[in-house]
């Protein structure tokens, strides 16, 4: 099965992919309206996260680790595997939304990258 996500390379992630994610704080997400006119100019967070590539809004790296992808339930998940940092996350699933690696107003920012592809 294919998903019509793709990894940072524009590769499409499919079923049976280990995928390394790695999570970024949002630099925008926790801003308050005020903060926001002061610093950008407006209340409105699409227009501030209009004026910036996801690159821009990238805060500091909070986590890494590798992920199985499945298709469960019609929903296409990852798995975590192996986890870089030594959190309580080994095990858990968590859905793909279709821009999932291209979403700028999100906690954390993604980023995917295909490491294993199985054989067909």
């Amino acid at each position: 099965m294919y998903s019509s996500v793709k990894d940072s390379h524009g590769k499409v992630i499919r079923e049976g992919d280990i995928v390394h994610v790695r999570e970024y704080q949002n630099t925008i997400w926790g801003l308050r309206e005020e903060e926001l006119e002061k610093s950008f100019g407006t209340k409105d967070r699409k227009e501030v996260y209009d004026a910036f590539t996801r690159d821009d809004i990238k805060g500091e790296l909070r986590d890494e680790y590798d992920v199985k992808v499945t298709f469960e339930d019609c929903c296409f998940c990852m798995t975590i595997i192996r986890v870089q940092f030594g959190n309580e996350k080994v095990g858990c699933a968590f859905g793909m939304c279709d821009n999932m690696a291209e979403m700028k107003d999100m906690i954390p920012l993604y980023d995917l990258e295909i490491i294993e592809r199985p054989s067909l």
